[in-house]
């Protein structure tokens, strides 16, 4: 026979509080199962692992084959500017954070950072209007490694 345990309501708005917290501070999302056992886990007050700018940097890094410094440096050139927009469109749609602090870890402004996210947000919308696929290999990039993000974070998740 199964048992139910009831709650009382401190226990319901804290299990929301928290909720809360954790869902801030994890764009990618988590599973019920594990927002559930973290509630249950009264241990465990702080998030288990946090998806930074920083992170998603190396992971871009790894993927392009373009260094953390030359993703860092000044050059112009063809490859290490499309790694730089991988990891601002990445940074942008999964952290929540502000353009600045994205554009500070590589070194860029606020305004370089922002031009360059409402370039890439103007493309897209624009082959998706016209149908065009010029695009394409971009969004297999970001999609690739937003799923290699979700996999290592996932990994974190479940070794603590």
């Amino acid at each position: 026979m199964k048992t139910i345990k009831l709650y009382t309501r401190e226990e319901v708005i804290e299990f929301f509080d928290r909720s809360r917290k954790i869902i801030e501070t994890h764009p990618i999302g988590i599973t019920n199962e594990e927002l559930f056992s973290l509630f249950l886990d009264r241990k465990s007050k702080e998030v288990p692992f946090d998806i930074t700018p920083e992170y998603i940097l190396e992971i871009v890094s790894k993927h392009t084959g373009i260094s953390v410094g030359l993703m860092k440096s000044k050059s112009r050139k063809a490859e290490i500017v499309s790694a730089r927009k991988r990891y601002f469109w990445i940074a942008y749609r999964k952290t929540g954070i502000s353009s600045p602090k994205i554009g500070a870890v590589i070194g860029q402004g606020s305004s370089n950072t922002l031009i360059t996210i409402g370039k890439i947000q103007k493309r897209l919308e624009l082959d998706k209007k016209r149908g065009t696929k010029i695009t394409e290999k971009f969004r297999q990039d970001v999609d690739i490694i937003v799923e290699k993000i979700e996999t290592l974070t996932k990994q974190k998740l479940i070794s603590r």
